[in-house]
């Protein structure tokens, strides 16, 4: 099974039922290409100035279900052992060693989700409302950033400055290919 980095407040959206989209990059350039659809599994897109079409997976598909990954802990032995997290009440946080989220096995996860919905758009297509499906604030005004942004209000500025914090090698002026990837989270936070 696979497993899908959030940061913890993104994690806390979600199991609050706030957030049920997330955007990944797309490995494309993100000049020249228009995207044609899923097909068989695969989004395809063409060159707008010549024949060429490429076909690329998306990392995660349709009705597979993904475990979130988030930084832990554990104690026991294996079989046995037992994973606890940062956000849990009562623990000695100077006593705990914990483990990077990047590289938490699936044993260890509290939380699945199961991926409804897949496609391809440019970053900046985001709507006000899969601003606020992918957990964003609402922010109407930042003075230090009115001028740079005019046209984004609400959830889609909320939404471009989360992004710009969480992705600084891709930022919002990049308009970059994302996969839009809707999810629900699972009842029993399992299989």
């Amino acid at each position: 099974m696979k497993g899908i980095l959030f940061k913890p407040d993104n994690i806390k959206a979600i199991v609050e039922g706030r957030k049920t989209q997330t955007r990944r990059r797309v490995n494309i350039d993100s000049l020249g290409w228009i995207y044609k659809g899923i097909f068989y599994g695969m989004a395809e897109f063409d060159h707008k100035d010549s024949n060429e079409r490429i076909s690329i997976r998306p990392r995660y598909q349709v009705g597979e279900t993904v475990y979130i990954k988030e930084a832990w802990s554990s104690y026991g032995v294996p079989p046995n052992e037992k994973a606890f997290y940062k956000d849990e009440k009562g623990l000695d946080i100077k006593a705990v060693g914990w483990h990077t989220p990047l590289f938490m096995p699936e044993w260890a996860a509290r939380y699945f989700i199961t991926i409804t919905d897949i496609r391809a758009e440019k970053l900046q297509s985001i709507t006000e409302e899969d601003a606020k499906a992918e957990g964003a604030p609402e922010i109407f005004t930042i003075d230090n950033d009115q001028l740079l942004y005019p046209d984004v209000r609400g959830y889609r500025r909320g939404f471009l400055f989360l992004w710009n914090c969480i992705n600084k090698d891709y930022q919002w002026e990049s308009n970059l290919w994302v996969w839009v990837y809707g999810f629900k989270l699972n009842e029993n936070n399992r299989l």
